[in-house]
């Protein structure tokens, strides 16, 4: 596994009159009231036995042996509050040659060292502080001379940009059990950030990309200068070099990006983009005034993802 590779594998007031604020409430509370039991259920019921891995290679692939497997439950990702909750996963070697696999949860960023691909160990979980399980969570890693840090987002509201170092891990042993604890190292909650659904970090710049960024619903907001920013969809762009803990805003881009970024610093044969940092579907080299350069609209349901 390279240390690049990816797959696209407090809650604001409600607003409006207080009595329609009444009806959302009951019937919140009675969905929740009739759901809630079916979800309990579901999260406690025993996953079926797994046949022992195939040795490969299986149809229309080549040279892909399947080398072993973690149960959702082996990586804390089954939760009492919204059962089985996986999202997303990102790759990172350590300087020291050890692999990893950072999985996005409904309640954080598990973490997995996968050096022995047959013998992958759960070193712990670098948790959400949310009450509340979420879907959403995605990860990306910018590395440095002086260190290599994880970045991790979710929607679920009021948990900012959760920052690891990750330098640590090569010393960590396997967990004793899945309710270990990887604490975060900082945690970025600037601009008005309250949530997001996903990031994107271009290792050559320095500067990460936020994806469906949603705003605190009192106060400023990085996107206050804009015509019009919404309370969610908005793109937020970091700048890491300074200080990877600490990082600073370079933009707001308001009402522009939901599920996800690409980035990229151009090299091809198009001389007019040549030596830029293009943001799909961005022009990102000025930062103050991002440019669109392009736009795939579709008028179907399917979600677009991420790729390398």
């Amino acid at each position: 596994m390279s240390d690049r590779t990816t797959s696209t594998l407090s809650h604001a007031p409600t607003r409006g009159r207080p009595r329609r604020g009444r009806r959302r409430l009951f019937g919140v509370t009675l969905v929740a009231a009739l759901v809630a039991p079916l979800i309990a259920v579901a999260a406690a019921q025993p996953f079926p036995p797994f046949p022992d891995p195939a040795p490969g290679p299986f149809p229309d692939t080549e040279k892909l042996n399947f080398e072993a497997q973690l149960l959702p439950a082996e990586i804390n990702a089954v939760t009492d509050r919204g059962g089985v909750l996986l999202n997303d996963i990102w790759g990172w070697t350590s300087p020291a040659g050890e692999e990893y696999a950072l999985i996005g949860t409904g309640d954080g960023m598990s973490i997995v060292r996968v050096t022995d691909p047959a013998n992958p160990e759960f070193l712990g979980q670098l948790p959400t502080p949310s009450m509340f399980a979420n879907l959403w969570g995605d990860v990306a890693t910018y590395d440095t001379p002086s260190g290599s840090f994880a970045y991790f987002v979710t929607e679920a509201d009021g948990t900012g940009v959760q920052i690891l170092d990750l330098d640590q891990l090569d010393a960590l042993p396997p967990a004793a059990n899945t309710s270990v604890q990887i604490p975060a190292t900082a945690i970025w909650e600037e601009g008005g950030y309250e949530s997001a659904h996903n990031i994107y970090i271009n290792q050559a710049s320095g500067f990460a990309y936020i994806a469906g960024v949603g705003l605190v619903s009192e106060g400023p907001t990085a996107c206050d200068g804009e015509d019009f920013h919404p309370s969610r969809f908005n793109a937020f762009i970091l700048d890491l070099r300074s200080d990877p803990t600490d990082p600073t805003i370079a933009r707001c881009v308001a009402d522009a990006a939901e599920h996800d970024f690409y980035v990229v610093n151009y090299n091809g044969v198009d001389k007019d983009y040549k030596g830029r940092e293009i943001a799909f579907v961005f022009d990102g080299r000025d930062k103050d005034a991002p440019s669109r350069r392009g736009q795939r609209t579709d008028d179907t349901p399917d979600v677009l993802g991420g790729g390398t």
